[in-house]
C-alpha cells in the first residue's frame, strides 16, 4: 500500500541522505530523503506563497459585463501549490454591486488551475496581502467604492496609489458625504480641528492625497492668512502650510496658494488643519484627490 510522505515539520533540512542500492522502499534510508525533500518543497512553496509580478495598475470605465473595473495583466502569482498567470492585457472584475455607497475589495483566487478574479466586502489582512476571510487561498490586488446609486467611482491606480477621476464625476464639488470630493470649504478661522476624511478612503489607507487652496480677500486691511495642515491629527508640528496675504488696497498683492498633497492620516482617517487670520479674510478649500494604501 503507498503511503503519504510527511511535510511536517516544516524545515529546510541541510543534508539529504542518499539510500543504498536496494534498500526497500519502506526502509527508514529510503523514507527519511523523501521525507526531508517533501519538507524542503513545502518551505520553498510558503516562502513563495503570495508572490505576485504585476504592474499593480488597475482603473474603472464602461462597464463591459461585470464591475467595469479593470486589472491589467498579472504575469504570475503563487496561490497555494499554484503558479498562475493571466491570458489577457487586461481583465474586467466580475460580479453585480449590490451594495451602495461600500468599499469593495478585489481578489485574485485559484479557480480549478485559472487565475480568477472577484470583489468582496471583505477587507484585507492586516499586510494587505491576502483576503481578511481567505489567507492563503486570496490574493489582495487593490479597492474601489460605490457610490449611493451603486456605481463605481471613477478612478486609476498604480502600485497603491488612488486617483479619483475628477472629470468623469458628476458632483465633483459635492461634500465628501454626498459623492463628491470637498472636505470642506469655508472662510473663518479655526483652531487645529480633526478633518474626517472617512468616505473618500478605504479602512486600511496610509495617507490622503489632497487638493488644498487657500485665497486672500481684500478687506481694506494689510494681512495674511495660513492654512496649516497636520498629519495623523498631530498637533506638534506642521506637515504642510499654505499661505495667502492682502493689502491695504484689498486688490493689489492679493495672493493665493494652492498645492497637491500627501498627508498621512489617522486610524480614524482623519488629517488635521488649521486656519490663522492675521487681518485677513480668506476663503479656503481641501478636496480629496485620492489616497495611498
Amino acid at each position: 500500500m503507498p503511503t503519504d510522505v510527511t511535510e511536517t515539520p516544516v524545515t529546510f533540512d541541510s543534508t539529504i541522505p542518499v539510500p543504498v542500492g536496494g534498500d526497500p522502499r519502506t526502509a527508514a534510508s529510503v523514507s527519511t530523503p523523501l521525507g526531508k525533500l517533501a519538507r524542503r518543497t513545502r518551505v520553498l512553496l510558503n516562502a513563495l506563497s503570495g508572490a505576485l509580478i504585476w504592474s499593480g495598475r488597475l482603473h474603472s470605465e464602461t462597464p463591459v459585463s461585470g464591475t467595469g473595473v479593470f486589472v491589467d495583466k498579472i504575469l504570475s502569482v503563487v496561490i497555494g501549490e499554484r503558479l498562475l498567470a493571466a491570458t489577457a492585457d487586461t481583465f474586467e472584475v466580475p460580479g453585480a454591486l449590490s451594495a451602495v455607497a461600500a468599499w469593495r475589495f478585489i481578489y485574485a483566487y485559484d479557480n480549478a488551475g485559472v487565475l480568477a478574479l472577484q470583489h468582496s466586502l471583505d477587507a484585507p489582512d492586516a499586510s494587505k496581502t491576502w483576503k481578511s476571510t481567505g489567507l492563503g487561498t486570496h490574493r489582495y490586488l487593490g479597492c474601489f467604492k460605490t457610490d449611493a446609486a451603486g456605481a463605481v467611482i471613477p478612478f486609476r491606480a498604480t502600485a497603491g496609489r488612488y486617483l479619483y477621476r475628477r472629470s468623469a464625476m458628476v458632483g465633483v464639488a459635492n461634500a465628501l458625504a454626498s459623492d463628491g470630493l470637498r472636505a470642506i470649504s469655508a472662510s473663518a478661522a479655526a483652531p487645529l480641528t480633526a478633518l474626517n476624511l472617512a468616505p473618500a478612503l478605504p479602512p486600511h489607507a496610509r495617507a490622503a492625497i489632497i487638493n488644498a487652496e487657500i485665497a486672500g480677500v481684500g478687506t481694506g486691511a494689510d494681512g495674511y492668512a495660513m492654512l496649516n495642515l497636520y498629519g495623523s491629527s498631530e498637533s506638534a508640528a506642521v506637515s504642510q502650510r499654505l499661505r495667502a496675504n492682502t493689502d491695504a488696497t484689498g486688490n493689489e498683492s492679493t495672493s493665493s496658494s494652492l498645492a497637491e498633497l500627501e498627508v498621512t492620516a489617522d486610524a480614524d482617517l482623519a488629517i488635521g488643519y488649521e486656519v490663522v487670520l492675521s487681518s485677513a479674510t480668506a476663503a479656503y478649500v481641501i478636496d480629496v484627490l485620492g489616497f495611498t494604501e
